[in-house]
């Protein structure tokens, strides 16, 4: 299994690219998919599906160039679909939104487990607290985790959103810190970090 990272956007997003058996995961395209579509191409790479981690529109601007590329399945939790649906979005005021015309199929539990990449097991768990439908996935067996934007190294992600709630963030950081001390962390921006490294370096952990 391969783990790449590509930085887009003016936001400077973290995208990851996870392949195993010449298929491939994508987690958070939030721009340029272009990029991501030639990495794909040039590693003879079939994208099987996207995971979101949230639905924020820095981490899904390529969702839909990806799907007319490659018809693969989109995920995400559905306590952020009215960040994505143009009727739902008319919900939230003076925040910006994007609106993705590709099906996605939203899961509404709060631990949900996908089997792909033939046999790799990515774990879904809710963690609410930047948005409503945030998510970490986990991947089972090897100490994994992309946090998207509810974990960066030493800080978290904003609670001042439309559909942001610091006491679900607290709740979402206090699971995360029973993750052992040796997990890896793929954060949504910035640096990988460890569960160890955060207890003992962020404030907010």
């Amino acid at each position: 299994m391969k783990i790449e990272k590509l930085v887009l956007g003016s936001y400077q997003t973290n995208c990851y690219v996870i392949s195993h058996n010449k298929m491939a995961v994508v987690i958070d395209p939030g721009a340029n998919g272009e990029i991501i579509g030639t990495l794909l191409q040039n590693n003879d790479l079939t994208l099987e599906a996207i995971f979101l981690t949230h639905g924020h529109y820095d981490h899904i601007g390529a969702v839909d160039y990806l799907y007319n590329l490659t018809k693969c399945k989109i995920y995400a939790h559905i306590g952020d679909q009215e960040l994505m649906d143009k009727e739902a979005s008319k919900n939230i005021l003076n925040f910006q939104t994007l609106e993705i015309h590709a099906p996605i199929e939203y899961f509404s539990k709060e631990f949900e487990s996908f089997t792909i990449l033939k046999d790799i097991v990515f774990d879904a768990i809710h963690t609410p607290g930047h948005s409503a439908g945030s998510v970490v996935y986990v991947l089972r067996n090897y100490l994994r985790i992309f946090s998207g934007d509810t974990l960066f190294k030493e800080g978290i992600g904003r609670v001042d959103f439309p559909t942001s709630n610091k006491k679900e963030m607290k709740e979402s950081l206090k699971l995360l810190a029973t993750f052992k001390d040796n997990c890896k962390v793929f954060p949504g921006h910035g640096e990988d970090t460890t569960i160890g490294y955060e207890k003992e370096n962020n404030i907010y952990f």
